[in-house]
């Protein structure tokens, strides 16, 4: 797999590789999606519920990423160092395993975390008002069911950036496929009560997502032990205690990332009671604006993982040309991407809000929302794409000294406008899209300067000056 993806047509082989990545992520904002659905149709209250333990619900995952983006750049630049020597591959192996071992770890550490700690930082983002009380208390106990996966969430994370960083996308998709209908068929019965099951509103969403997790975990397990035709099979044998060296590299390579998305979740925590200050619909209306900005999100996500593995294993073979082609060829299909669903949001933001109910006060704050935030969208895309270069040629840290400032910025800014000036909560959205078009512009202008190819090659300074969208590979480089 390696061979294939250092050689032949860079634009097909990143297709090849994205388009199942972006569809097993699609699966996952569809799920996302799906579930503010039904839950609208509970209660505005139940909608909120759900929005409010969603931010912490993302540190989860975040704080897997820590391993599966090191462990997915760590074994893409082995495998491409295997063209030219064979041992490579084995030590791609090794670190495949002690990426699984780290991610259970890490994943226990999560459950214990947000058992001790997760209502307090509830009751923190419903504001402490009375209004908002029973919204966190019920958010927390949502959270608990989620957070029990915490270890299965990390490992199949993991097990996910493994088949990516072997050049297998359709199978990470095809199993995310699956837990997704398993979690479409169980939502409604859970909430509703279909089938003789108690009606259990927002908790059922929450048991359905969680044991989605365990069908994932069960399916990979499967794949990985005893299915023939995988391009990875985990050995029974622990690795080597040398090969445990690769730790500080997986750890050094994701933590600058999984840092950065990090504390943009934990800056949402903060900035959520400035939300909940102008009440329930508000929240909501945050949530439903986020629901829908997934669907970019998850595509620029696809496009940014997928060239992890095809930048990884280029640099790793020495061919800084492909790198670089396959580099600028993520940024301009998330720039179309962005482009397009941006301007959705500016001209049809009423018929987007329009599936989550009739409520009209929620449907006026989530129309202002995805209006303001539209101009900021193909600037959130780019910098993913950005993000995922950064990450496959082994330099995560650039980005994350930009994004985390601009992130933590969101917190005295938001008090100062809502608390100090008693501004609306249109100022809020205003403050979530001017930061992230400042945080766009950064992110590409330090791609630009070649820092992620620091250690590989210096970028040629008119080169990297060229205006992506005029850009054009070299036919020698495309063919290579």
């Amino acid at each position: 797999m390696a061979q294939e993806l250092v050689k032949g047509n860079i634009r097909r082989g990143l297709v090849r590789l994205a388009l199942p990545v972006i569809g097993a992520m699609l699966a996952g904002a569809l799920l996302n999606l799906v579930d503010a659905l039904w839950i609208s149709h509970a209660g505005v209250i139940y909608l909120a519920v759900v929005n409010i333990s969603s931010f912490a619900y993302w540190v989860l995952f975040a704080v897997a990423g820590i391993i599966a983006t090191g462990a997915n750049s760590l074994i893409a630049h082995r495998l491409g160092e295997s063209v030219h020597d064979p041992q490579a591959a084995q030590k791609a192996v090794h670190v495949a395993q002690i990426s699984l071992i780290l991610a259970a770890l890490l994943g226990i550490v999560q459950l214990g975390l947000v058992y001790r700690s997760g209502y307090g930082v509830m009751a923190f983002m419903g504001g402490g008002s009375e209004e908002m009380l029973p919204i966190a208390q019920m958010a927390y106990a949502y959270l608990g069911i989620v957070a029990l996966m915490a270890p299965l969430i990390c490992i199949n994370e993991v097990f996910s950036a493994v088949f990516r960083a072997y050049g297998d996308t359709r199978t990470p998709m095809i199993v995310g496929l699956i837990g997704f209908i398993f979690n479409l068929v169980l939502d409604p019965i859970l909430i509703f009560g279909w089938c003789g099951f108690p009606r259990l509103d927002a908790l059922g969403a929450a048991i359905a997502t969680a044991s989605s997790f365990v069908v994932v975990f069960a399916i990979y397990l499967y794949l990985v032990h005893w299915h023939v035709g995988s391009v990875f099979h985990l050995p029974r044998l622990y690795p080597p205690l040398q090969a445990w060296q690769a730790t500080g590299r997986i750890l050094a390579v994701g933590l600058p990332v999984s840092v950065a998305s990090m504390i943009f979740s934990i800056v949402y925590i903060l900035v959520t009671p400035y939300v909940s200050h102008f009440g329930p619909a508000a929240v909501a209306a945050l949530g439903i604006g986020h629901r829908l900005e997934g669907f970019t999100y998850t595509v620029c996500q696809g496009i940014a993982l997928a060239t992890i593995t095809m930048v990884g294993q280029n640099l790793g073979a020495g061919y800084i040309e492909r790198a670089k082609e396959a580099a600028w060829t993520a940024i301009r299909w998330a720039f179309y991407v962005n482009l397009t669903v941006g301007l959705a949001f500016l001209l049809i933001p009423d018929f987007l809000v329009g599936f989550f109910g009739e409520d009209s006060e929620l449907r006026a704050l989530a129309v202002s929302y995805l209006r303001i935030i539209s101009i900021s969208q193909v600037f959130a895309g780019v910098s993913i794409a950005v993000e995922g270069i950064f990450s496959g040629g082994g330099h995560t840290l650039p980005p994350m000294l930009i994004n985390i400032p601009i992130s933590l910025a969101r917190i005295p800014i938001c008090h100062y406008f809502v608390v100090l000036v008693g501004a609306g909560v249109d100022y809020v959205w205003w403050i979530f899209s001017l930061l992230t078009i400042l945080r766009g512009i950064l992110i590409f202008y330090i791609f630009l300067m070649g820092w992620w190819l620091v250690d590989h090659e210096i970028a040629d300074s008119q080169r990297a000056k060229r205006r992506f969208w005029n850009w054009r590979p070299s036919r020698r480089s495309s063919e290579a």
